[in-house]
């Protein structure tokens, strides 16, 4: 079991895969993606950059979406641009999908996250 907790922000760029069992990131400040990640990821706000694929759970105050997620997703506010691929369960409080984008899965929206 692999954690990475930070309290200031995450960068994890692309020519990177992170695999392992129960892998996960947590962080207090942002999170970008633009690499193969299998595990679950927490922070105030997370992005998926294009390059990005996530296998796994996302958790955060704003969760926004360019590259691919097969997991679910639970957030204050979810945005998924229309480079993104979602594969997964979103709950939200609000939410905002893009032409182009695509989603399978279940979006329920509850008061809060």
């Amino acid at each position: 079991m692999l954690n990475m907790i930070n309290r200031h922000g995450v960068v994890i760029n692309e020519g990177l895969k992170l695999a392992g069992e129960r892998l996960s990131i947590v962080s207090e400040g942002k999170v970008e993606i633009d690499c193969d990640f299998e595990g679950d990821i927490t922070g105030d706000e997370v992005v998926v950059r294009e390059r990005g694929r996530v296998k796994g759970n996302i958790a955060g105050e704003r969760v926004v979406v360019l590259g691919r997620i097969v997991g679910g997703i639970r957030s204050k506010t979810v945005v998924l641009m229309a480079s993104a691929h979602v594969e997964g369960d979103i709950q939200h409080a609000s939410i905002a999908i893009e032409q182009g984008a695509e989603f399978v899965g279940r979006c329920r929206q509850v008061a809060a996250c």
